[in-house]
C-alpha cells in the first residue's frame, strides 16, 4: 500500500473534530488565506468573519443563516461564509480526504496525527539514507 493510501485510511479514521483541525493545518502549510479555514463557532471566529464589514451587510447575513446555532462555519467562493451544524456536517461540506491525504503525503506536512506523523519521517528518513548511499558517505579521516 502506497503512502498516500495509508495517509488516506488514518484520516477516515479520526473523528470530525480532528480532522477540521489537520485540515486547518495542512491550509496553514499551503499558505492559505485564514478565510479558507474552518471555523468552530465563538466571539473571536465571528469577529474575524465580519471584520471591515458594514453593519448593513452583517444585518442582512444574519438574516440568512443561524450564526448563534451553528457549531462550525466555513467560506466558500460560490456561497460565502456557510453556517455548518456540527463538525460531521463541516467535514463532509469542506474536506476532500483524497485530495487532503495527497497534500500531507506530498509536501510531508506534519499534521498532528501521531500516526501519519511517524510515517512521514520514516519516509524523510528513508531519502537521507538513500542520498547518502548516492552521494557516498562524508570522508573519513
Amino acid at each position: 500500500m502506497n503512502d498516500f493510501k495509508k495517509i488516506r485510511d488514518v484520516l477516515k479514521g479520526i473523528s470530525c473534530e480532528e480532522l477540521i483541525d489537520v485540515y486547518n493545518s495542512v491550509l496553514k502549510a499551503l499558505g492559505a488565506k485564514e478565510q479558507e479555514y474552518i471555523y468552530e463557532n465563538s466571539d473571536e471566529a465571528l469577529d474575524r468573519v465580519f471584520k471591515d464589514w458594514e453593519p448593513s451587510e452583517i444585518m442582512h447575513y444574519l438574516d440568512d443563516r443561524d450564526w448563534l446555532n451553528a457549531d462550525y462555519f466555513a467560506y466558500d467562493d460560490a456561497y460565502g461564509w456557510q453556517t455548518l451544524d456540527d463538525a460531521k456536517d463541516a467535514v463532509e461540506e469542506c474536506v476532500d480526504i483524497d485530495n487532503l491525504a495527497v497534500a500531507i503525503g506530498a509536501r510531508s506536512i506534519h499534521c498532528g496525527v501521531p500516526e501519519i506523523d511517524r510515517l512521514l519521517q520514516e519516509k524523510e528518513g528513508e531519502k537521507g539514507c538513500a542520498s547518502q548511499e548516492t552521494t557516498g558517505s562524508p570522508a573519513q579521516g
